[in-house]
């Protein structure tokens, strides 16, 4: 299912998902939006959410969305 939502979306389509499934997101979409309650935390490129502050290292977009709802460490 991945390789056909990607390939759908390279041919100049907007392919929305909604999924909680935070690896399959990072692997599969371009941009994310993150909402908590219904609100609006973060949106972005992939890239620029697990990215965060700048900080260097490698986190996952799980680790990230953790961040940003308060829901992580």
């Amino acid at each position: 299912m991945r390789d056909a939502i990607v390939r759908y979306g390279a041919t100049g389509r907007t392919v929305i998902v909604s999924s909680h499934l935070l690896a399959e997101v990072e692997q599969t979409c371009t941009h994310v939006v993150v909402l908590r309650r219904g609100r609006l935390i973060a949106a972005g490129t992939v890239e620029d959410i697990i990215r965060g502050d700048g900080s260097a290292g490698s986190r996952s977009l799980e680790d990230a969305f953790l961040q940003l709802t308060g829901d992580g460490a």
